[in-house]
């Protein structure tokens, strides 16, 4: 797994959620660091969001990774957590505003509701990445295939959540960083993931 490079609003420390906002130079050259950290590894596919900053992260990967190209999946239920009305806003502001225990309240608990309810809460994010990991990720997984996921920060914690277990109160503990790489391996028995 890897989170997509630095964007414009995560340099400005804005929302960014489900908006279509590029990399930074500092972004992409982070895109390729993790190309090139992975190059003596084949994935067989790559599933990525639909918005600019992931697939533009896997394009700068892409020449890096080895011969073989994989194929791509781009899918909407990799995209970024929809934040509402608080995408745009620097996150400074926001906890003046509201205080910085709110601000933790929407980032990290499963059910708090967004403000004037609009936008997800972390557990309808984490409930439709899960569905798109059952239904097909895992299908590919189980056929022997090695797979690269290029999405975003909640996103990823969710999905990191769910396979080592975690409670949802824990989601504070996975903060993911831009471009790092993430790797799980499957156990012999096909039954759990454990982080390499």
């Amino acid at each position: 797994m890897i989170r997509h490079g630095e964007s414009t609003w995560n340099a400005e420390e804005r929302f960014a959620g489900s908006s279509d906002v590029p990399l930074t130079e500092k972004g992409r050259e982070q895109a390729k660091s993790a190309g090139i950290s992975l190059a003596s590894l084949q994935f067989d596919l790559v599933f990525t969001s639909r918005l600019d900053r992931a697939r533009e992260t896997f394009l700068i990967m892409k020449p890096y990774l080895s011969d073989k190209t994989p194929r791509h999946i781009e899918h909407k239920a990799l995209n970024e957590r929809d934040f509402g009305i608080l995408e745009g806003l620097k996150k400074s502001d926001l906890a003046a505003s509201y205080s910085d225990a709110q601000m933790e309240r929407w980032r990290f608990d499963f059910d708090e509701p967004m403000p004037e309810g609009r936008g997800e809460m972390f557990r309808e994010l984490s409930d439709r990445v899960w569905a798109l990991f059952e239904k097909e990720i895992l299908q590919e997984i189980a056929r022997g295939k090695h797979v690269l996921i290029v999405a975003h920060g909640q996103v990823l914690r969710s999905l990191c959540m769910r396979l080592e277990g975690a409670l949802p109160h824990e989601g504070k503990k996975y903060y993911i960083e831009n471009a790092t790489p993430i790797t799980f391996i499957r156990s012999v028995d096909g039954e759990n993931f454990r982080r390499i």
